[in-house]
């Protein structure tokens, strides 16, 4: 897509902004241009309805429809270390920077590994001259990111994220290096039609004896390492502070911080609405 009209003057707003350069308005970002362009959703609905039909046959449709239902509920949630969340508890002017943006800042160096290279690939391919907008997360229904990229799981407020956010069939680098950069219809989704994309990635897993419990764990598959990890990946289009948090979810592999540390933390993140759970 190089560029779609503006609803407003019904000129063109190129692909990589977020804003009429005609007529000043704000429109719908980028990502979520490209997943509501009409390839996709028809592509998208196409694999939901067969995925439908594919329950019927195996008489678990109702099971389906459950794990929809749950799947509507979803948060978008971002695992970080705990140095980056005392960070952005530290007041709410702090911004959650992207790996992009920590670079050209010059507090990160490039990881260098073939990891970074797929990333980098995988990035140029979905969101062309506007990576360094976009925030990585992954869709969790109970509120626990992917634990290979921090303890510390930030789950976001819907309200605040929803009208930018877009969801992609997995892990972006890992989809394009298995394959390819030519990346076919229907494998991303806007927020609200998030469940079909759920629905169309993994009905096939799910059979009459799947239980909501199971639910969470075919959603998000927690690996022993970052490509074996299995997760529907959220793309969120611009900045994020802990005020656009709802709550804060430590899951400690091993020994962390004192009660002492954990009190301070929950009041700084209390003063901004936002709560704390250790698990």
């Amino acid at each position: 897509m190089d560029s779609s009209p503006c609803s407003f003057c019904g000129n063109d707003i190129p692909f990589d902004r977020d804003q009429c350069p005609h007529c000043g308005r704000q429109g719908p970002p980028p990502n979520v241009r490209e997943a509501s362009a009409e390839p996709e959703r028809k592509a998208l609905e196409r694999r939901y309805q067969k995925a439908l039909r594919d329950a019927e046959s195996r008489g678990c449709r109702a099971v389906i429809d459950s794990f929809e239902a749950a799947a509507k509920s979803s948060k978008a949630v971002i695992n970080r270390h705990l140095a980056d969340i005392e960070r952005l508890a530290s007041s709410d002017q702090q911004i959650y920077a992207t790996y992009y943006e920590r670079l050209d800042a010059g507090v990160q160096a490039p990881y260098g590994d073939s990891w970074d290279r797929w990333r980098r690939i995988a990035d140029a391919t979905l969101f062309p001259l506007y990576e360094k907008r976009i925030r990585f997360a992954a869709l969790s229904l109970d509120g626990v990111g992917v634990r290979n990229y921090g303890d510390c799981s930030l789950v976001l407020r819907e309200g605040l994220v929803a009208d930018r956010t877009t969801v992609f069939e997995e892990n972006s680098a890992v989809f394009v290096r298995d394959r390819g950069s030519r990346l076919p219809p229907g494998r991303r989704a806007t927020w609200d039609q998030r469940s079909r994309l759920c629905v169309a990635k993994l009905a096939a897993a799910i059979h009459a004896g799947t239980t909501p419990s199971d639910y969470p764990g075919l959603l998000l598959h927690q690996g022993a390492t970052l490509e074996e990890d299995r997760f529907v990946e959220a793309h969120i289009w611009g900045p994020l502070t802990v005020r656009t948090c709802e709550r804060v979810i430590l899951v400690p592999k091993g020994k962390m911080r004192g009660q002492a540390f954990r009190k301070a933390l929950r009041s700084r993140l209390a003063v901004v609405g936002v709560d704390l759970e250790v698990r």
